[in-house]
């Protein structure tokens, strides 16, 4: 028989010994503020931003105004039923304070000579090079004036520049880059996080909504720690895998592997990557399609990751949950067992993004929690579907689920689905309810897509804050 399921919304933690049950981040920040709050892990009161943007009377007036609203004392209501919590104010939610910018001393600006001599170019590696040198100029002017760590820079993009870039991209045929992405490129570059504004984030649809996600963006980028998981079935570590190429500055293509790793609570707390050698790949001219490892090539990434944890924790972990968008070979599994040796409980999954498999209950979207366990080793979970906190189905389509398989390990398929779950939670980039992805496959997808665009500037940037 075949039997489905459905869990409840993954509560969360806003301070510890916390007993009321939160399933929505935004009422937790307005009834508790953010888990880091009165505790001696945050090493500030403040929080600063700095404004690159275009010299035009009209953009900087929407800047400053979108800032200002930020701090603004009255509650600001969402057009969209979801939205079921009012934004409050920055000092309100978070703790800190949000210093705004003054026009003077903390916006530095983009003028048209600069963009037209961007623009002027029909190549779109010319291009790239141009908008990079512009950006960095800017950033490096800032950071000349003094930079602290609780700092953001928002980033505007000018319209002009993004047209432009667009149809360089069609003219070439490149795919998987943007403007955006070029930023985050430059901010691991030059050390500081950003937070790229858009002309629809300067006049939103739904101001409430921007602001939330903005205001956490923000907290979060100057070091804030918002929330954690209160319930998941246990593991000690959850290492997120993800495999790529990169250019180095000679153009030699490499292939590379990064692992995201995150503690017992869903935290994010470390990054490691690895540039692969041959040996370390079963078909090295087929990376690209199918980046499978050898057993050495998946032995040197998890004993990194597993290096990198014991770090931070000051322990050998006694579980260790691995997270991969690809099946795992033997070899591979023999590679993380040698790696992993005297851990007591290991686990790998394959998390299946896009199956053909679905649950199709009478007249209704599956809910998100949705559980349908198709084999020992095998099941399907729906993150995405009918939402309890948000009493509604906020998405497009037919919900899709995740297909789950258990390639090692002992723990059965229902625990190892419901760490999924609770892993969508850990989004720390925004404050929606409902996310399909676990955070060990978002991070590391993240990661992997900055790094493979050929970020310069000596070893990786382990802090995951500098790539959202």
């Amino acid at each position: 028989m075949v039997e489905i399921v459905h869990w409840s919304e993954p509560s969360l933690m806003f301070y510890r010994g916390q007993v009321d049950r939160v399933i929505d981040p935004k009422l937790g920040l307005i009834k508790f503020g953010p888990y880091d709050y009165n505790t001696s892990q945050r090493k500030f009161n403040n929080v600063f931003i700095k404004v690159v943007c275009l010299k035009d009377q009209g953009v900087i007036s929407k800047m400053k105004r979108l800032i200002r609203n930020l701090n603004t004392p009255t509650e600001i209501r969402s057009k969209w039923k979801t939205v079921r919590y009012p934004y409050k104010n920055f000092k309100t939610l978070y703790k800190a304070n949000l210093i705004e910018p003054g026009l003077e001393d903390d916006f530095v600006f983009i003028n048209t000579e600069e963009i037209d001599h961007v623009v002027s170019t029909d190549n779109i590696d010319e291009f790239k090079e141009r908008f990079l040198e512009l950006y960095r100029q800017k950033f490096q002017y800032i950071l000349d004036k003094g930079f602290s760590p609780n700092t953001v820079i928002y980033v505007y993009i000018p319209g002009k520049l993004e047209s432009k870039f667009s149809r360089l991209k069609e003219a070439f045929n490149v795919k998987g880059i943007d403007l955006r992405s070029l930023i985050k490129v430059l901010g691991v570059e030059c050390r500081v996080k950003t937070q790229v504004i858009t002309d629809k984030a300067l006049e939103p649809p739904d101001l409430a909504d921007t602001l939330w996600n903005l205001s956490l963006a923000t907290y979060v980028k100057a070091g804030g720690r918002p929330w954690l998981i209160k319930e998941i079935p246990p593991s000690s570590v959850f290492i997120g895998i993800r495999h790529g190429i990169r250019k180095d500055e000679k153009g030699q293509v490499i292939a590379i592997g990064v692992a995201e790793i995150f503690n017992v609570y869903g935290e994010f707390i470390d990054m490691v990557a690895i540039d692969f050698e041959d040996k370390d790949q079963q078909i090295p001219e087929l990376w690209n399609k199918k980046p499978y490892l050898t057993l050495r090539g998946m032995y040197r990434i998890i004993s990194k990751a597993i290096e990198a944890y014991m770090m931070h924790e000051n322990e050998k972990p006694y579980s260790v949950t691995i997270h991969r968008t690809l099946d795992f070979t033997e070899d591979e599994i023999k590679g993380a067992v040698k790696a992993l040796s005297g851990v007591k409980n290991v686990d790998m999954l394959h998390i299946i993004e896009n199956t053909n498999l679905r649950i199709l209950p009478e007249g209704k979207d599956p809910m998100r929690g949705t559980f349908l366990k198709l084999e020992e080793y095998r099941g399907l979970l729906y993150t995405t579907g009918y939402s309890e906190a948000e009493e509604s189905y906020p998405g497009v389509g037919t919900p899709s689920p995740l297909e789950l398989m258990r390639y090692y390990g002992n723990r059965s398929i229902e625990e190892l689905a419901l760490q999924v779950y609770s892993l969508t939670k850990m989004d720390w980039n925004t404050t929606r309810v409902m996310l399909r992805e676990p955070v060990t496959i978002k991070y590391a997808k993240r990661v992997t897509d900055i790094v493979k665009l050929g970020v310069k500037g000596g070893p990786l940037v382990r802090d995951i804050r500098f790539y959202f």
